[in-house]
């Protein structure tokens, strides 16, 4: 993987951008592990920001690294920052995809359960505080098609992942639906009209 993608990359590309730059800030819990997206970033101050926090840009790849986060599948692509850029929590790993590979090929290999499944068998830390090391994501083997060929691939993922968000979608309502007519029954048995 890091011979097609930059892993961790340093923020030193934006050492001269002013302090008081606006740029986006994402916390773990802004993370929706089934949309893969952010669910809310907050705007702050670059200099309130650049110490401590993970940097990263419009198109990078956003893996959580930390148990149980990893494992729920808290993967994003970065899009629509503030001024392009973003900090978050230090408990992603950031991979920058290099020429000829679509971030979105990228996410899609990171997001298949069974390449979690082997970052799961190689973190490393005591229990409940266990990390996926810098150097099983640099060290993972990833296919690479042609971009033309990743293009293919991706489009019929995404269709997929749209059909099985509309299932979801499906089955929280009829669960909500479930549960309303079970208190209406149980209503109607137990408060009886005279």
């Amino acid at each position: 993987m890091s011979e097609i993608a930059v892993i961790n990359p340093s923020e030193s590309e934006i050492k001269n951008f002013a302090e008081s730059r606006m740029v986006s800030f994402v916390p773990m819990a802004a993370v929706d592990e089934n949309l893969q997206s952010i669910t809310k970033d907050e705007i702050r101050k670059l200099a309130n920001v650049r110490r401590g926090y993970t940097y990263f840009k419009n198109g990078d790849v956003l893996f959580a690294k930390i148990t149980p986060c990893m494992e729920n599948g808290k993967i994003f692509i970065a899009r629509n920052l503030k001024n392009g850029i973003g900090f978050g929590s230090t408990e992603f790993h950031v991979l920058r995809v290099r020429e000829k590979v679509l971030p979105k090929w990228l996410f899609y290999f990171l997001w298949n359960p069974e390449f979690r499944k082997e970052a799961e068998n190689n973190m490393t830390g005591t229990a409940g505080q266990q990390r996926v090391p810098v150097d099983f994501l640099k060290n993972s083997k990833i296919p690479l098609p042609s971009v033309a060929e990743q293009k293919k691939i991706i489009a019929y993922l995404d269709s997929l992942s749209q059909k099985f968000r509309q299932l979801q979608n499906l089955q929280s309502q009829t669960i909500s639906n479930f549960s309303d007519l079970r208190q209406s029954i149980l209503s109607q048995a137990f408060n009886p009209v005279s």
